[in-house]
């Protein structure tokens, strides 16, 4: 029959080859580790990505707004100021105008902003105002206001 020395030997081969496919199978499985955190990052940074974009986005969308409500209130509050002042006043006031305006104008006692998008942006007066449209480039421009009684 076989011998003690025989079955140690053969114990500690089957032991060795265990212990080396368990060598292999730790680095393939640190392989895949390395692997699925490799594409959950990237997946991850790709959301975020999209995410930053549409906010920038939305927040470049809304600042044109703002600015073209608070011009809107400027034209409004003025003419109403100039009329306070009665006949014959005149006021010189700057306005920003924001990108992407299509139509600027001035009817009856509103003011109204039109952008390429079809948002519009109005305010309204207490007094009525000359029917006029007024320059649509971006940047900031002087206007004047004056109270004609008619």
């Amino acid at each position: 029959m076989f011998s003690l020395n025989f079955y140690i030997e053969h114990v500690l081969l089957l032991l060795v080859l265990f212990m080396q496919k368990n060598k292999q199978t730790k680095s393939i499985q640190r392989g895949q580790v390395a692997l699925e955190y490799l594409v959950i990052t990237g997946f991850v940074l790709l959301i975020v990505g999209i995410l930053v974009g549409f906010a920038f986005f939305s927040f470049n969308q809304n600042a044109q707004i703002v600015k073209a409500s608070k011009s809107v209130s400027e034209i409004t509050n003025t003419a109403d100021l100039v009329a306070s002042f009665g006949e014959g006043s005149t006021i010189v006031f700057e306005v920003d105008i924001p990108s992407e305006v299509q139509s600027f104008s001035l009817t009856g006692k509103s003011a109204t902003i039109a952008f390429t998008d079809n948002t519009q942006v109005f305010d309204y007066t207490k007094v009525n105002l000359t029917p006029t449209t007024l320059p649509i480039q971006s940047g900031r421009i002087k206007l004047s206001a004056s109270f004609l009684q008619k």
